[in-house]
């Protein structure tokens, strides 16, 4: 839901394609359209491509599509720690005349997609390395977990190496529906229970049985004890103070092992071997991505 591109034609115009066909069957002016069989569109033909020598710099590019009542104050703070960033945020609720310092659109139409679409148009010959589309919220439900569901987080963590090698990246990388297709972070699936995969190898991917029996294990007991003491106030059922207090303290306890476990996961994934094997692919000694 959150795409970004590498700088190369043929994923863009696969996109243009898909965005100029939701936004003509969503116009009421081409009926036809609603008269057509639906099928399922084509992929994007993306192209993987070959990440730049260890400690490049890439240009990127952060769009964003704001309302009059949001604040990106947050994507401008990126700016000072990333000087190869440029944001350009487009005005939404005044598209013909936008506020100082922001980007026109035609229309406000499509949600997103007409300001992605035009940013793509007008930028097309001279985009960034890497254009990341988001939107205006500093924290979103949507947003990774252990990046506290900060979108500055993941602006910031994003590896444009990885954006090169794999063509196309999607910022949706959560518990549902996850992160790479092989983890499972409801627990690992038995041979012939839904949703696993062929060839799946338990034993070699120890990330899945941490991710299950531990961070998310701990933040749902953690969860489940509060909905329940908020629902037992709000039908006015007695609770003992000592008992709230006990309940209370193990959410304390659970949360703060949660965070030692986000800040030992984080730690690991600055090692660019550790990412190599988490993603499956090879590195060498020099690879700094």
């Amino acid at each position: 839901m959150t795409p970004l591109f590498r700088r190369q034609r043929w994923p863009l115009l696969a996109i243009l394609t898909l965005a100029i066909c939701f936004l003509l069957y969503r116009s009421p002016q081409v009926s036809i359209a609603k008269h057509l069989p639906r099928r399922p569109l084509p992929a994007p033909n993306l192209h993987p491509g070959i990440p730049k020598p260890a400690n490049s710099t890439y240009t990127r590019t952060l769009v964003i599509p704001k309302t009059s009542t949001e604040d990106v104050s947050w994507a401008q703070g990126l700016l000072s720690t990333d000087p190869h960033l440029t944001l350009a945020v487009y005005d939404v609720s005044h598209p013909s005349s936008p506020a100082s310092g922001l980007h026109a659109i035609p229309q406000n139409k499509g949600h997103e997609v007409m300001t992605y679409l035009t940013h793509i148009i007008t930028h097309y010959n001279n985009l960034s390395d890497i254009t990341i589309f988001m939107h205006a919220h500093a924290i979103a439900w949507h947003n990774n977990d252990l990046l506290l569901s900060s979108s500055a987080a993941l602006v910031s963590h994003l590896s444009s190496p990885h954006v090169v090698r794999a063509g196309y990246v999607n910022l949706r990388c959560h518990q549902d529906p996850g992160c790479p297709a092989h983890i499972h972070t409801s627990g690992n699936r038995k041979p012939g229970e839904a949703g696993r995969q062929d060839g799946e190898d338990d034993a070699n991917r120890p990330e899945v049985a941490i991710f299950a029996q531990e961070y998310f294990a701990k933040r749902k007991e953690a969860r489940e004890i509060d909905k329940s003491l908020a629902e037992k106030k709000e039908k006015g059922q007695k609770i003992s103070e000592a008992e709230e207090k006990r309940l209370r303290g193990r959410i304390d306890m659970l949360t703060t092992e949660m965070e030692v476990l986000r800040k030992e996961a984080m730690e690991r994934g600055k090692d660019p071997r550790n990412r190599a094997k988490e993603a499956g692919r090879l590195w060498k000694e020099g690879d700094g991505f």
